[in-house]
């Protein structure tokens, strides 16, 4: 895990990040990185500085607190992320993690996310603006795993807070339900839920992940992209390129 301090951001698409970065996205994803909204994350937090692995996943199933085995697809266990993954999984390890340690984990928020992934830049990507080579694994990013499978975590070089892998490898399951936009966002880095239209009943029908992946589009690898899940059935357990990253509540002071 990585302590992150409070600071503040802008999230969503900023107006130097034009559409030409990204000119098969479609029309209602690039709305959804809109309007441009200010966050003020006044709590210290941490963050996994990898995504969670398979070697992680596979001792919660030992011990008994989770209770899905995801298949790894032939590329292997060990220090992949995990993948084939859940929402509802995602919340079961979370749980498990909150039970053995006395720690306050859980997933981040959507805005959490993107500050951790920004790591203190405004670029479209913590490098820069434009994709590059070497920096990620995505369907066209330089790599030789590229549209091929993941890679172990931490194999690209980490940004400026120190975390690896937050624009490919795998998308990651966050906390929020989804919001087509980011307006009405509370702008203090807490999950949007049930102010969501897909918050039915107390469950989340649209849940939110963040990044892009292995073989996801290049647009996908910027911090700014968004998008969620419908699930079926109600497990979201058929996706090869979706994993999650833990978050941790710090004691205030």
């Amino acid at each position: 895990m990585v302590e992150l301090p409070p600071g503040s951001f802008v999230m969503g698409r900023n107006e130097e990040e034009g559409f030409e970065l990204a000119p098969t996205q479609p029309d209602w994803m690039a709305a959804a990185e809109t309007p441009a909204t200010g966050v003020a994350i006044s709590q210290a937090f941490a963050i996994g500085k990898y995504e969670v692995t398979f070697a992680e996943w596979d001792q919660c199933v030992e011990a008994g607190g989770c209770s899905y085995e995801p298949p790894d697809e032939g590329w292997g266990r060990g220090d992949r992320p995990v993948i084939h993954v859940g929402r509802p999984d995602a919340a079961e390890y979370v749980e498990w993690l909150r039970v053995v340690t006395g720690e306050a984990y859980r997933l981040p928020s959507e805005a959490e996310w993107e500050y951790a992934a920004r790591g203190g830049t405004t670029t479209a990507r913590w490098w820069g603006d434009e994709l590059g080579s070497g920096r990620a694994v995505c369907m066209d990013c330089g790599s030789e795993w590229d549209d091929v499978s993941t890679v172990p975590v931490g194999t690209f070089p980490a940004n400026p807070f120190g975390l690896h892998d937050m624009l490919g490898n795998v998308a990651e399951w966050v906390a929020d339900c989804w919001n087509d936009t980011h307006e009405g966002n509370p702008g203090d880095g807490t999950a949007r839920q049930e102010d969501s239209p897909w918050w039915r009943g107390n469950v989340c029908e649209r849940p939110v992940h963040r990044g892009g992946a292995f073989d996801y589009y290049p647009w996908t690898v910027r911090a700014a992209k968004r998008s969620y899940y419908w699930p079926g059935p109600w497990t979201n357990r058929d996706s090869d390129g979706l994993g999650l990253r833990v978050a941790r509540s710090l004691p205030a002071g």
